[in-house]
């Protein structure tokens, strides 16, 4: 929470566009799915030929992704949980 969406909107379909085996057309997108416990949750839907790639294309995708947030300093969230200890 608190993150530019429409940056991580840009970025993400930036990065899907300059991978070179994820097609032109259609155009990568992203969706805004949902707000979530801990994070803003988002989709990049993007098109491949060969469905046999996907897993290196992915990978190569979350790299990309990664270095792009830290660049611009969005955050990707972890999980959190207090708890607390009742002594009786």
């Amino acid at each position: 929470y608190g993150s530019d969406v429409e940056l991580v909107k840009t970025i993400l379909i930036d990065v899907a566009k300059a991978h070179s085996k994820i097609l032109k057309s259609p155009e990568p997108k992203v969706l805004f799915t949902d707000f979530g416990d801990s994070a803003l949750l988002f989709k990049l839907l993007f098109t491949i030929n060969n469905s046999y790639t996907h897993l290196q294309i992915k990978s190569d995708l979350r790299f990309e992704i990664d270095k792009k947030f830290r660049e611009n300093n969005i955050t990707i969230p972890f999980p959190q949980r207090d708890v607390h200890l009742i002594k009786t």
